[in-house]
């Protein structure tokens, strides 16, 4: 099935500020990676911040959302939606979205649709990229905006390398009050 998962890296500021601008606060519990449904946070020894969400397209990662948070230090967001192929990175600082990599297999073409100024290795892996129904081991056009993200923050949801299977994630709720799922499916 899959992952459908949201995720924010900040670097730049510090978590209780990065939280305060998501409206989420920690509850005192913690878990391991992947272990809590919900939204959980953790600081890499890199530096960088990372709010995980399961579900793929969570508000913390909108265009509004990532233009405030962004404002003076450097956010990288990345959402996937496994099971309907689609995966999407981009990075804003300075309040701008800088870049951002697209792939959605609904087409059933093999492009990477890309906005900004994306980091110079894009053009590497789009060459190299494989056809999605190669046998040769390698990357297909569906991993680029992943692997981009992760050059980045050397955070990838799908790598679980020992710092991250090691550490335990705060869980995290949020403080904005709860709207009924069909206000938001008719905007009301």
């Amino acid at each position: 099935m899959g992952f459908s998962v949201t995720w924010v890296a900040v670097q730049g500021h510090q978590p209780v500020s990065i939280l305060a601008a998501l409206s989420l606060v920690p509850t005192g519990q913690t878990c391991k990676y992947l272990e809590h449904k919900g939204i959980t946070s953790y600081q890499m020894s890199s530096g960088w911040y990372i709010v995980f969400a399961h579900g793929c397209g969570h508000d913390m990662a909108s265009a509004a959302c990532l233009e405030a948070l962004s404002a003076d230090c450097t956010v990288v967001a990345c959402n996937v939606e496994d099971h309907v192929g689609f995966w999407r990175s981009e990075l804003w600082r300075g309040g701008r979205s800088v870049w951002s990599a697209t792939f959605t297999s609904e087409d059933e073409v093999e492009a990477v649709e890309v906005t900004g100024a994306p980091p110079a290795r894009y053009a590497e892996l789009l060459r190299t990229a494989e056809s999605a129904s190669s046998s040769v081991e390698g990357h297909c056009h569906g991993d680029i905006p992943l692997i981009l993200a992760k050059d980045v923050t050397g955070f990838l949801h799908e790598d679980i390398h020992p710092e991250i299977e090691e550490a335990r994630f705060h869980i995290l709720r949020s403080t904005r009050p709860e709207v009924p799922w069909w206000r938001r499916w008719l905007k009301v």
